[in-house]
């Protein structure tokens, strides 16, 4: 979607630049009293009544002045709607539309204004020679050319295969609605314009001396089959824009609804629109469903089992640089979820596998400790020696602030799990081991898990805790260990 600095940059500015150089042009070709030659090139004053090059110059001014003019006006509409429609962003290609559009109305101001073209220009080369031409003929062949080449450059891109939706017509009665009303108010407002110019006509005609009835008549037919012919074209186009305009809000609304269907049915996702959608803000409600579904509902996820493909391990270290999901590619691993960075049960939890981390390194096991903190926080928690503690663990620890992971390995949670006998016993342990609770920057419930992920990256012990001092048995990691050393 393009911002509206684009709009001016690549759209307005091209198309008010050929009209404003071409008119500065005409305004010194006004002042050519006799024929200048430089050398390839003459320039002289010529009114040209008639199309390009002075073609059809014999036709009524109704065929030469009324009707270009009247296309000029559906010429912008035609633009306009192909920016807005392009799928890509492509500045060249627009930049090259709008030159071309431009100078094509800078000719049609002049038949308005003055009821010819002022044309100035004409090329010599030995006895070969062009007709006359002006700046905006030029400009034309420019935009047209630049145009061009970004197609034959980006064309492909015009609709690539993963923005199509494969219809036009997903909602057809909300469509033909939608398009309905647009036309109706299309056809309003011809009405209106329609009957103004016939009444002005129709009173003005009479009043001209000497001019027959019959002449008068035909003038007023004239005007009546131009009008139409020129309306009908308006209204096919703002027919075709209602229903790609439809489609546009349509498809979001759809696409929506098709994500619904699937996380009903199981099928977890991520939802984005295709490029120049509306209803953008749709990938974000879709975001914030997804991150806080089962925290808000209180519904328990699908847990991972043996066998299962683990999620991609991605994240940032607690010191806020970027985890390197090589560390752990063709290894076997082992990935303990605490909670935060202040937990005084995790850091004693923790601190307790001194002798089993350094098993697991000796034997090529990458041991990972994820926490739903931010980096800043691993640096400014303040509850006793849990800080230094985590600096010294050895192992890497993401901060998930996010809970990106949490979710991907549909950890649980339950706030009542912080009352139970045990876990009191157990913080007054850790206290003593002067890692006292200062602040809670997550989840209150959340529940510690812990996974046995091979080689292959496969997971061989999916352990989901029941309470926040429930771990898994160490002599299920001791054997995953040394296996792995054997």
């Amino acid at each position: 979607m393009m911002k509206f600095k684009d709009w001016l940059l690549v759209v307005l500015a091209p198309f008010t630049l050929a009209i404003v150089i071409d008119h500065l042009s005409k305004w010194f070709a006004f002042r050519i009293v006799n024929p200048v030659v430089f050398s390839n090139a003459e320039f002289f004053f010529f009114a040209n009544e008639g199309f390009a090059l002075g073609s059809l110059s014999g036709l009524s001014k109704i065929y030469t002045v009324v009707l270009p003019s009247s296309l000029g006006g559906l010429l912008v509409f035609m633009l306009l709607v192909l920016q807005y429609f392009l799928p890509i962003y492509s500045p060249v290609m627009r930049f090259g539309a709008s030159l071309l559009v431009g100078s094509m109305c800078s000719n049609v101001l002049d038949r308005i204004v003055r009821g010819y073209v002022v044309d100035f220009i004409v090329l010599k080369v030995g006895s070969w020679h062009t007709g006359v031409f002006n700046v905006a003929d030029a400009l034309q062949w420019v935009g047209l050319g630049i145009g061009l080449c970004a197609y034959i450059a980006n064309g492909r891109l015009l609709y690539p295969v993963e923005q199509r939706r494969g219809r036009k017509w997903i909602d057809p009665q909300f469509q033909l609605q939608y398009c309905l009303k647009l036309l109706a108010i299309g056809i309003c407002f011809g009405l209106i314009s329609g009957a103004l110019s016939y009444t002005y006509i129709n009173i003005l005609i009479p009043q001209i001396q000497g001019l027959p009835v019959a002449a008068a008549q035909d003038l007023t037919v004239t005007f009546i089959g131009l009008f139409a012919a020129t309306s009908a074209s308006f209204f096919v186009i703002l027919f075709i824009t209602g229903v790609h305009l439809s489609h546009r809000i349509v498809g979001p609304v759809h696409a929506f609804e098709n994500f619904l269907n699937d996380f009903l049915s199981g099928k977890r996702r991520e939802f984005r629109l295709r490029q120049n959608d509306e209803l953008k803000q749709l990938e974000t409600i879709a975001d914030r469903f997804l991150k806080n579904f089962n925290d808000a509902a209180g519904i328990q996820p699908v847990a991972l089992a043996e066998g299962d493909l683990a999620p991609a391990i991605e994240g940032t270290t607690s010191q806020g640089i970027p985890f390197d999901p090589e560390q752990i590619r063709g290894k076997k691993a082992w990935m303990i979820f605490y909670r935060y960075a202040t937990c005084p049960l995790c850091a004693l939890h923790l601190d307790g596998l001194g002798k089993v981390i350094s098993a697991a390194k000796a034997n090529g096991v990458v041991v990972l400790a994820v926490y739903e903190s931010s980096p800043a926080e691993f640096e400014n928690a303040k509850c006793g020696a849990t800080s230094q503690m985590l600096r010294t663990a050895g192992i890497p620890m993401i901060a998930d602030e996010e809970r990106k992971l949490y979710r991907a390995f549909k950890t649980r949670q339950n706030k009542l799990a912080g009352f139970t006998p045990k876990t009191v016993w157990t913080l007054i342990k850790a206290s003593w081991r002067n890692y006292r609770q200062d602040s809670i920057d997550g989840k209150f419930g959340q529940l510690p898990s812990h996974f046995l992920i091979d080689e292959k990256g496969v997971i061989g012990t999916a352990f989901y805790g029941e309470s926040f001092t429930d771990h898994i048995d160490l002599e299920v990691v001791r054997k995953f260990i040394f296996q792995a050393g054997s």
